[in-house]
């Protein structure tokens, strides 16, 4: 072997694996951020959804394979005990007050 098949040698054997390398990872860098699917379909029959309290559904507000949006009715939940939870507070907030003042009313005398 010459000089000069040698030095092509090391030279090719050297700079196929640079630019492949070089051409993956600017693939993968470029390629990355962007989604791309065959036909934008989610194959999800059915989406289990969880509400942040629970409760008795006294309503639903869409109907099955229906488009939603963010902030949109569902499904309402009967508020009832929710007014009932609030209005006990209020009136054990109301009975700590006064209890309050009695003990301050009391002090004071």
């Amino acid at each position: 072997m010459s000089f000069r098949e040698l030095r092509l040698r090391q030279l090719l054997l050297i700079a196929v694996p640079l630019l492949v390398i070089g051409a993956v990872l600017s693939y993968w860098l470029l390629a990355r951020p962007y989604v791309s699917t065959e036909n934008a379909y989610v194959k999800a029959d059915i989406v289990h959804v969880s509400p942040e309290v629970g409760g008795r559904v006294v309503a639903v507000a869409i109907k099955d394979h229906a488009q939603v949006a963010k902030d949109d009715l569902l499904v309402q939940i009967d508020p009832q005990p929710y007014q009932l939870a609030l209005a006990k507070a209020e009136a054990e907030l109301e009975q700590a007050i006064v209890q309050v003042e009695t003990l301050r009313a009391t002090w004071t005398e």
